[in-house]
């Protein structure tokens, strides 16, 4: 593993940054974080999620103030779960390796704010701007890189303009987090697209799940799994692949199945894989 550049900042001294592999054991993670005791901890969902599991471990060695979330869909229950665990105040993250940070909560915690002095960005629903409150595909056009700028590239994020200005004062625009790719769509026969968001609505609104997946095996099977918290009743689960299959087409089969965890795909979890190809 290539050892990350220092900083001008760092190497005088003005503040130490230490970094921990993803890739490791969680309990090795939470040892390194014990040495390091980070006032600040920037870290991805798929990596937080491990170390929750080892409260109160975790709060005993790290005690942050702040708490960077980057790089993949936050849902609200870890969002919560991380918020009672840590104690730290969170911020989510925006950004894209092609153009580095987009977009960033601020403390009033209205939205992400775009870094609109650094990049445009824009939201489109087909050909046209997204109007505010509806999800379309990000497009990004970078201001300041001069080696290779990109011009209307089409990062195949979903976003939403939240329509509104923040109390923080700032002026630049605000979207809500991302919510997910546009190419993790559902496909049926025919040629029907939906769009699994309505799906994940259903799901992230139960506070019984811990995680889930929705898998597409093929035009007309959907599964789902789900890893339940304590609190979750059996019953539920009959009234919840009802509410799911409303959403799917006629003819679609649903299955609801509940694990006890769900396998790691990369440094980003995917909450939905699709078996199906778009050709």
């Amino acid at each position: 593993m290539h050892e990350r550049p220092s900083s001008l900042a760092e190497r005088l001294g003005f503040y130490r940054v230490c970094t921990i592999p993803g890739d490791l054991p969680a309990q090795e993670q939470l040892q390194r974080l014990a040495e390091s005791k980070p006032d600040l901890l920037w870290i991805y969902p798929t990596t937080l999620a491990p170390l929750l599991s080892l409260e109160p471990q975790l709060r005993r060695v790290a005690q942050p103030r702040r708490l960077i979330v980057s790089s993949a869909v936050f849902e609200p229950a870890l969002r919560r779960k991380a918020e009672e665990g840590l104690g730290a105040e969170i911020f989510l993250a925006y950004g894209a390796m092609e153009t580095g940070r987009i977009a960033a909560e601020c403390p009033a915690h209205e939205g992400l704010h775009v870094n609109a002095d650094h990049i445009l960005l824009e939201i489109l629903c087909g050909d046209r701007p997204a109007a505010p409150g509806e999800t379309g595909v990000a497009i990004v056009t970078t201001l300041n890189q001069q080696g290779m700028p990109l011009i209307r590239y089409q990062l195949g994020d979903l976003c939403t303009w939240t329509g509104r200005a923040c109390s923080c004062g700032c002026t630049f625009p605000l979207i809500h987090p991302p919510e997910g790719r546009s190419d993790d769509v559902l496909r049926f026969k025919g040629g029907a697209v939906h769009s699994p968001l309505r799906l994940r609505r259903c799901l992230k609104s139960l506070a019984g799940i811990k995680r889930y997946r929705v898998i597409q095996e093929n035009e007309g099977l959907v599964r789902v799994l789900i890893v339940p918290r304590e609190e979750w009743e059996p019953g539920e689960r009959a009234s919840l692949t009802q509410e799911l299959a409303a959403l799917l087409p006629p003819g679609v089969g649903l299955q609801v199945e509940m694990v006890s965890q769900l396998e790691e795909t990369g440094p980003k979890f995917k909450t939905f894989i699709s078996k199906v190809t778009g050709e």
